[in-house]
């Protein structure tokens, strides 16, 4: 007859060949795709690396900032302390002299007083003199405005307090006597 047939190959080689290289394509499809989302979880978890560290920074400087206004703010909030003693500038003689030791106790002559004891004697020298007392405050410079501020109002309801600070002992903490309340 007159028809001339082709062999076929019945080789597996081929076939296996053909499958390989599909595996081998596939394959290469599978790294490249794992490469590409390796790398791009690196890099996000990079960025959120990066994120949680500036967010540190940003509350370590907000607590900076808030520590230093509140430094600011105790600063501007401390008592004035009241000015040392210049020499020569001690002024006329006033009508009564009165120290304040540190802690705020208060001595006339030498002789503890309190707040009232002080009011008293202010009283009787504005009922003889008839006029404004001076009285002149020397006043430990370790004493504390607010040690300081109750003797200022009483004796400037009666007259002018002048305020000099002075370095001084309190005599009756510094003996070897001391009254313990009971």
């Amino acid at each position: 007859m007159g028809y001339k047939q082709l062999e076929r190959s019945s080789s597996s080689g081929a076939v296996v060949a053909v499958i390989l290289a599909v595996l081998l394509v596939g394959l290469l499809g599978i790294v490249a795709v794992g490469g590409v989302a390796f790398f791009w979880l690196g890099a996000a978890r990079l960025e959120r690396q990066e994120a949680v560290i500036a967010e540190k920074r940003a509350v370590a400087e907000a607590y900076r900032a808030d520590a230093e206004a509140h430094r600011q703010r105790a600063e501007a909030m401390a008592l004035p302390r009241p000015k040392p003693i210049e020499p020569g500038t001690m002024g006329s003689n006033p009508d009564l002299t009165v120290n304040v030791t540190e802690n705020g106790n208060m001595s006339i002559d030498g002789e503890r007083i309190e707040l009232s004891d002080l009011r008293e004697r202010l009283v009787q020298l504005k009922g003889e003199s008839g006029k404004a007392v001076s009285v002149l405050l020397l006043v430990d410079a370790n004493c504390l405005m607010r040690e300081l501020t109750p003797v200022q109002h009483v004796c400037d309801e009666f007259g002018k307090a002048t305020v000099r600070s002075v370095a001084m002992v309190d005599e009756s903490e510094s003996s070897a006597e001391t009254e313990v309340p009971e």
